[in-house]
């Protein structure tokens, strides 16, 4: 932990032993007075031993921000919003005993890291702790906050009505501005069997199933209630959606789709064996909840390995935080691709508004940065890519993979058939909502499928002039012209290829000769589309889509190879 610089407690390191899971237990000693200084003690135990204590789920907080504590009277530093946790846990007049990770982990030793990361799931599910105690910390107004949630259970039409701006600010506090709900590593600490209570404050402790139907009630409030009060309002408040399906609408519920509450009650019930495994399927976990916060880039993989299945690409995936972070993804990345049955769909996981397609020394442009979060084109990419087929009768060659897997470089070759180069870009949005800006940004893109002008320089002459006064062209949901969705980072010049193993077409950049960046993938549209429901079927799209690109080709025909660096 950042900002520990007098520690004066020192950790006993663990006494390996075979089939044992060590752990330390945390014993917090009562006091009556709420300031009272906070006096605690770790002992060593196992899981075998199956000792009787409550797991801590909470928010670090600001790691530099800290304050001291005694254990076994000697001084250790912890962040404010855990010393805020243990003063609202400990009992006036008998010990609590509590596994805490800043406390019962050495996190300065990095050995004793990778032997207790893949325990977690032990500690928290059945079989470990007795309860799980989420601490959401001192919410101002939250109980105002959840009584006006059960009101809207009955009358959900109030979130519109003038008077409730209090009521409604408290809870955008509880639910979206409170730090637990965007941490990464709460999810594998409430998704499973057991009990789990929350605490806020003062408040009475609830169950997660309480707090997070509070949520629901808040963010998707019962539509038919809404219909008549929209009918006079111009806008809503933010993440309030009007009723009906339809491409804005849905901007707003991908967005709820990637915070933890709208997806914990579904995958707790998974965990119980209620569900689907697809939910906790590991590449499936990283993109639901890829927006959830860690201070170590290694986490944003670590966190869910405790609620993954324990196939092939658990066992591919080390646990070792002195992997570099070129080292540690470009293992991810080949993990993914290397298990999905010849699938390139985790390509999907690397576009981001915030990574700029250039060649580094950080990370290879096929490989996922998981410390960025993805917008909305990128992640309906990934969401739906199953509704399309673009490399369908693709020319197999014998003895030779659909994509040649990168085993131990970091060059990932693919099988492709060029389908065009983009010659004229335009940047839009989908909607004019400042709560979803950044969010929802498109590129449209036009193309020209001519192989002879594959390397033509079309800039500052393309042969489709761009008319920016069509107010059509500037709506990313209305497309005529061969108007397509392309990367947010796509440039002229960029091509367009199907790969094998590709669901969806992707978008290449040169950088030199035979060698190619990763950009995206991308959607080519002919007309407009129809329904966002069924992208499958919708006349929209380009044939191209669906496999045109590999239809009539020679029976000798062989696909060209793209180095991606």
């Amino acid at each position: 932990m950042e900002g520990r610089t007098d520690n004066i407690y020192q950790f006993k390191p663990f006494v390996a032993a075979e089939n044992v899971h060590p752990i330390r237990l945390l014993t917090l000693l009562p006091s009556r007075n709420f300031d009272d200084d906070l006096r605690c003690e770790v002992n060593h135990t196992s899981l075998e031993d199956k000792p009787e204590f409550e797991a801590l789920s909470y928010a670090w907080g600001n790691p530099k921000d800290v304050v001291p504590l005694l254990l076994h009277d000697q001084t250790f530093h912890i962040t404010k919003n855990l010393a805020s946790a243990l003063r609202h846990l400990r009992y006036a007049y008998e010990p609590r005993v509590l596994w805490v990770d800043a406390l019962c982990i050495n996190q300065s030793d990095i050995s004793e890291r990778n032997q207790q990361i893949p325990q977690m799931r032990e500690i928290y599910d059945v079989g470990g702790a007795k309860r799980v105690v989420v601490w959401l910390g001192e919410v101002k107004n939250s109980k105002l906050a959840l009584d006006f949630c059960e009101r809207l259970k009955e009358r959900s039409e109030l979130i519109l009505l003038p008077g409730y701006d209090l009521e409604w600010e408290t809870c955008y506090g509880l639910f979206v501005e409170t730090p637990w709900w965007s941490r990464a590593w709460v999810i594998q600490e409430v998704i499973h069997k057991n009990e789990v209570i929350v605490h806020i404050g003062n408040l009475e402790p609830m169950s997660i199933e309480y707090i997070c139907d509070a949520f629901l009630t808040f963010m998707i409030p019962d539509q038919n209630a809404l219909t008549n009060a929209t009918k006079s309002k111009s806008s809503l408040k933010p993440f309030i959606t009007p009723p009906g399906k339809n491409w804005r609408s849905s901007v707003r519920t991908q967005k709820l789709l990637m915070k933890a509450a709208f997806n914990i009650p579904d995958i707790r019930a998974a965990a119980k064996g209620d569900a689907s495994d697809f939910l906790l399927n590991l590449p499936g976990l990283i993109v639901k909840f890829r927006n959830q916060d860690t201070i170590d880039f290694r986490d944003k993989i670590y966190a869910f390995l405790g609620i993954a299945n324990r196939g092939p690409i658990w066992h591919q995936i080390p646990i070792d935080y002195n992997l570099s972070k070129k080292s540690f993804y470009t293992t991810v990345a080949r993990a993914f691709i290397n298990n999905a049955n010849n699938s390139l769909i985790p390509l999907l996981m690397v576009e981001s508004i915030d990574r700029p397609v250039v060649r580094d020394q950080e990370l290879p442009s096929w490989v996922s940065d998981y410390t960025i979060k993805q917008n909305y084109v990128s992640q309906m990419h990934n969401s739906t890519a199953t509704s399309f087929s673009a490399d369908k009768g693709f020319p197999s060659v014998e003895q030779e993979p659909r994509f040649l897997k990168p085993l131990n470089c970091e060059v990932l070759v693919l099988r492709g058939i060029y389908v065009g180069v983009i010659t004229d870009i335009y940047k839009t949005r989908i909607t004019n909502d400042e709560d979803l800006a950044g969010f929802d940004d498109v590129k449209l893109i036009r193309y020209n499928e001519d192989p002879q002008n594959r390397r033509r320089d079309f800039v500052g002459s393309p042969p489709y002039p761009w008319d920016t006064t069509d107010p059509d062209i500037k709506n990313p949901l209305v497309s005529h012209s061969n108007t397509s969705w392309g990367p947010i980072h796509s440039e002229i010049g960029d091509i367009i290829i199907v790969a094998a193993g590709s669901l969806v077409p992707f978008v290449l950049r040169e950088f030199e000769d035979g060698k190619y960046l990763f950009v995206g993938a991308c959607w080519l549209i002919e007309h407009e589309i129809q329904d966002n429901t069924k992208l499958n079927v919708d006349p929209g799209f380009s044939r191209v889509m669906f496999g045109s690109a590999c239809e009539g080709l020679p029976d000798d025909y062989k696909a060209e190879m793209f180095s991606l660096y």
